[in-house]
């Protein structure tokens, strides 16, 4: 009888430590896929007012001047290096924010190029002013 319950504590404990083991892996491998490769924020800006212009700009998302209910496009385009493939997350601050309109999720396979557009609308109603703020591009492994 002492010999079976030996066994079974025994038995017990494997189960025990072998799910614990399993249980942090698992924690390991989530926590390394939630942080970002890479993390990178440009400046973008916009104004609206009753004349339109161009800002031609190589490291921010300048949109210029636009009129009301008219838009303007920028793109960046993202070259994925990866050995594997990546999920690109996008995402804004600020004043710019609420006119911005850009795909959140974008998905890029290894060895892939893909533009990411962003457009700002002066829709009724947005009032003549400076607005500007911040695009985030978070990459992650797929």
């Amino acid at each position: 009888m002492l010999k079976k319950r030996n066994k079974m504590k025994s038995k017990v404990a494997f189960v025990f430590i072998f799910s614990l083991i399993i249980l942090i892996f698992s924690a390991v491998l989530f926590l390394n896929n939630s942080r970002p490769l890479d993390t990178e924020v440009f400046y973008a800006s916009l104004e609206i007012s009753d004349s339109g212009g161009f800002d031609l700009n190589g490291t921010a998302l300048t949109f210029g001047r636009i009129t009301p209910f008219s838009n303007s496009l920028r793109s960046v385009i993202f070259i994925n290096n990866y050995p594997y493939d990546v999920i690109v997350k996008v995402s804004a601050s600020g004043s710019i924010e609420k006119l911005l309109v850009f795909e959140r999720i974008v998905k890029v396979g290894k060895g892939e190029t893909k533009k990411i557009a962003f457009t700002v609308y002066a829709r009724e109603g947005t009032e003549f002013g400076f607005y500007d703020g911040e695009v985030k591009i978070k990459v992650f492994p797929a």
